[in-house]
């Protein structure tokens, strides 16, 4: 019997091929600003385009998880251009290629500025060196000032579960971008302060960590208003939970470390994904009667409890892959860093458990500011932290029109174990 698969019947498959390919392409689109994606549509708009880019392409399979399963809504925003702070610039040329990194991985040669300033995916040491830069230079600020600060822990079932509302305060002391570049010939990279004020069972507890440029744990002071004493803690539990968060102290501010406390580093690549830089968010109102407006961005009601709404819009990024020391509840993270060396900012991060497994998201939205001292610069405005094997959340909700950075009379006396109990009067 001859074959029923003759040339002609292949001829005839191919054009269907062709047609159905080209009917695919033609039903594409490219996106228009203001666009929403959600749950609902994600799938259907995975082969449109936006500003060139598929959207398949700007998101990573961990994205598309977040918005199928936690609620995370993304609505795109046409890119705007960042505005660059001309003191980080000037900086960078007074550092020069200087910078280096010495066999026990600690950084040498740094003054202020951008230590690192051409970051190579095949330079072995290009993942530390990304880390230091966004660590160790003061791009972000020398103080900041955060008041309030509110951390809300949620779950998808019940929604809101837990509100804390706190101060925040971070003063730079190693690598400023003010002069002196150096404040004090103790050793110490910085210098951060928690206050909590809401509820009443945490309201007068206050914590300051210093952290210092070689290495060593951190040291840790605790502040109970109870007992009117200032403790000292262990340095051990810089990757213990924030209090009543799911947010581990190594992840505030998407990381929180001395870069050799992770033992590996490694560059897996480049590549665009969709970024939050221009956030919807004007901070939490807090004399608003019901969590649903004094968070307006975020989803709290019971059966949807853990996601929220932010402009996106596409960046190009470093993908980096950190491992886990032994004892940390991660294994390893995959963070996605922003390419451009001025604004190294983590927009994305991926946390796997022990098995392997993904565990958690840790995300952040930015807002462009202007500082005390008349540069622009660059808030957080939310911090997003879902568990998706427990199905729950951690947001840090921050207020940009109420945050201080660069201020003149940042005082190293104010980020003192003696300073505590005064801040929290």
């Amino acid at each position: 019997m001859d074959s029923l698969f003759t040339p002609r019947t292949a001829a005839r498959l191919a054009l269907c091929g062709l047609l159905a390919a080209g009917s695919t392409l033609a039903d594409a689109a490219e996106l228009p600003p203001g666009t929403r994606i959600d749950a609902k549509n994600v799938d259907a708009v995975q082969t449109d385009s936006f500003e060139g880019h598929t959207i398949a392409d700007l998101m990573p399979p961990s994205m598309l998880r977040a918005v199928k399963e936690a609620g995370m809504v993304i609505d795109l925003k046409a890119s705007t251009p960042m505005k660059y702070n001309a003191r980080v610039i000037e900086a960078t040329k007074l550092q020069g290629a200087t910078a280096g990194i010495d066999d026990k991985r600690h950084l040498t040669g740094f003054t202020t500025g951008i230590p690192f300033m051409n970051i190579s995916d095949t330079d072995p040491q290009g993942g530390l060196k990304l880390i230091y830069n966004i660590m160790r230079s003061p791009w972000f600020a020398d103080a900041v000032d955060f008041d309030p600060m509110v951390f809300l822990t949620t779950t998808k079932a019940q929604g809101l579960s837990k509100e804390l509302h706190t101060k925040y305060g971070r003063l730079l002391q190693n690598g400023r971008l003010s002069q002196p570049y150096i404040l004090a010939d103790d050793g110490v990279v910085k210098r951060e302060m928690l206050m909590f004020t809401y509820p009443n069972d945490v309201r007068g507890v206050g914590t300051l960590t210093v952290q210092y440029a070689d290495g060593r744990l951190p040291d840790v002071y605790a502040y109970i208003k109870a007992v009117r004493r200032v403790r000292r803690l262990s340095g051990s539990a810089w990757a213990d939970p924030v209090v009543g968060t799911d947010l581990l102290t190594d992840e505030t501010f998407g990381l929180n470390i001395d870069p050799i406390w992770y033992p590996e580093y490694k560059i897996t690549g480049k590549r665009w994904i969709l970024a939050s830089l221009h956030s919807q968010s004007a901070g939490a109102k807090l004399d608003a009667g019901t969590a649903e407006a004094r968070y307006a961005q975020l989803t709290l009601k019971p059966g949807d409890g853990m996601g929220f709404t932010e402009n996106y819009e596409p960046r190009e990024v470093w993908t980096l892959e950190a491992t886990m020391p032994r004892g940390h509840l991660a294994g390893r993270k995959l963070i996605y860093v922003d390419a451009d060396p001025y604004y190294p900012l983590m927009h994305w991060q991926e946390i796997y458990d022990r098995k392997d497994e993904l565990w958690r998201l840790l995300y952040h939205s930015w807002v462009s500011t202007v500082r005390d001292d008349g540069q622009p610069g660059i808030y957080p405005s939310i911090i997003w932290v879902p568990d998706l094997q427990r199905e729950r959340a951690t947001f840090a909700y921050l207020n940009p029109t109420t945050a201080h950075a660069n201020f003149a009379d940042a005082d190293p006396a104010n980020y003192s174990p003696q300073a505590i109990p005064r801040l929290l009067q």
